[in-house]
């Protein structure tokens, strides 16, 4: 009896070693496992809309005008430039006009802020003739001593002067003709800018407001008008949408004495003449070549006196601001 209960304990002891080496076994086992956190995130985005178009364009100038006369006359008048010498250049005279213009647009509703800036080109210029008193002198011909020669004049280092002797046979005569005073600064060419509203569909007989100049649209009263269409800032979804055109006019009915002055300057004439009143003398008007800038300028006694040329230019840009 004594060895069968010395056999049980000792199976009971090793089942309980057994049971042990199991919970070991899976306590180690646990204490070698990983820890893991997990997660995710995801975001799309598309670019942007920016969709402003800016343009520029137009023709203001032409080499020939047909029934284009400004003032009241039924017949109309026909300006042509001589294609014999001059086939590519545009002209203006009295009497001409372009009432469709130069167009500057700026249409759009980008998702940014914006800028707008623009600018008259630093060579635009204009057709004018100063301040002062003009002629053409023309020599007079059958001039003897029973002639009246106290209107007369005579050519002495290049200056007309006021006869105030008694007639020579050897002395060449000149008479004033066609005497024109210009009293201020003749601007021919007249401007007008007009900011149209960009939800009239028919431009043409709209009720816009137009302001006219006869001062070259590039002075600052132009630029403070403008700057309130095209120079701003813009806010994010904010429209840029500005319409503005610009046309000219050249009356038909203003100073006609100024009109040939310059009419016979571009033609070539040598013989126009411009008072100084400082040594009470005629002084030739000479007509330089043109510049780098295109202007055809004229000068009496070293100072400039009239431009026989129009140029215009105007930029424009939309770009993107903080």
């Amino acid at each position: 009896m004594k060895l069968k209960l010395g056999k049980n304990k000792f199976l009971k002891i090793a089942a309980l070693v057994a049971m042990l080496c199991l919970v070991t076994t899976c306590a180690i086992s646990t204490t070698f496992a990983k820890y893991a956190t997990e997660d995710s995130a995801s975001d799309t985005a598309r670019v942007a809309k920016w969709g402003i178009t800016a343009s520029a364009s137009g023709t203001l100038f032409g080499k020939a005008y047909t029934d284009t006369i400004v003032a009241q006359d039924a017949n109309g008048i026909t300006v042509k430039a001589n294609e014999s010498v001059a086939q590519s250049e545009n002209v203006v005279a009295p009497g001409t006009q372009n009432d469709v213009g130069f167009w500057v647009i700026l249409e759009g509703t980008p998702e940014v802020a914006y800028e707008v800036t623009s600018a008259f080109d630093a060579n635009n210029h204009s057709i004018y003739l100063a301040e002062g008193s003009y002629g053409k002198m023309v020599p007079v011909s059958g001039v003897n001593n029973a002639t009246d020669i106290s209107s007369f004049y005579t050519l002495e280092n290049g200056e007309y002067k006021l006869v105030s002797g008694n007639f020579d046979a050897n002395t060449v005569y000149y008479q004033l003709l066609n005497a024109t005073d210009v009293t201020d600064t003749y601007a021919p060419i007249e401007w007008t800018v007009t900011i149209h509203d960009t939800t009239v569909a028919d431009h043409s007989n709209c009720a816009c407001p137009a302001h006219t100049s006869t001062v070259y649209p590039n002075n600052t009263d132009y630029a403070a008008l403008l700057g309130a269409y095209m120079n701003k800032e813009g806010d994010v979804n904010e429209a840029v949408d500005t319409m503005l055109q610009f046309t000219w006019k050249w009356d038909f009915n203003g100073n006609d004495g100024a009109d040939t002055i310059l009419g016979d300057l571009i033609a070539g004439e040598t013989n126009i003449v411009m008072f100084d009143a400082t040594n009470n003398v005629y002084v030739p008007v000479t007509v330089n070549a043109a510049n780098a800038d295109g202007e055809i300028l004229a000068v009496a006694g070293g100072a400039e006196v009239a431009c026989l040329h129009v140029h215009f230019g105007y930029s424009v840009r939309v770009e993107q601001v903080d």
